[in-house]
């Protein structure tokens, strides 16, 4: 993600409107870790950007947990709907960042949701197999993008590269 940054970051504009669309999207996993009486235990920075790890007590229910995990996404998804006409460029930043986080990688939210679901399944070595194949498709088409539509896909293509790297 680091790396995909960097390439947007061209002016003062594009880098505030990232830092908000992830500050908002961090608020809406806090909001519903407040609604649900879910307390902080840590917040790491990374690369990847922020990443909230709530003091867990082994039984919370896991739509809790889905829930939680989906509303970061869910708010870059509604602040896309509510300013693509007024700042159609924050809009499609808002956009990219929420359908990025809900990718199958286990540092993001989507590869959370899916890793909780696989967990203990009678088919778990099999999912794993698959979500394996699915994350290298999805490098595969994010490099054919690049060589398709040339550079401006190159950020979104890095940022999968180092999801996939850190997954194995």
């Amino acid at each position: 993600m680091f790396t995909a940054l960097l390439f947007l970051l061209r002016d003062k504009r594009t880098v505030g409107d990232i830092l908000l669309v992830c500050g908002l999207h961090e608020w809406g996993h806090l909001a519903v870790m407040a609604v649900c009486g879910a307390r902080i235990r840590a917040i790491h920075l990374s690369g990847f950007g922020i990443r909230i790890i709530p003091r867990k007590s082994g039984t919370e229910p896991l739509l809790q947990s889905i829930a939680i995990l989906l509303a970061g996404p869910m708010v870059n998804i509604l602040l896309f709907v509510l300013m693509r006409e007024k700042m159609p460029e924050m809009a499609m930043i808002s956009l990219g960042t929420g359908i990025y986080n809900l990718l199958p990688f286990v540092q993001l939210d989507g590869g959370a949701i899916l890793e909780m679901l696989i967990l203990g399944s009678v088919h778990e070595y099999g999912l794993r197999m698959a979500l394996r194949l699915l994350r290298m498709a999805l490098f595969a088409f994010s490099a054919v993008l690049v060589y398709s539509y040339g550079l401006e896909f190159l950020p979104l293509s890095a940022a999968i590269l180092q999801c996939v790297i850190n997954e194995y």
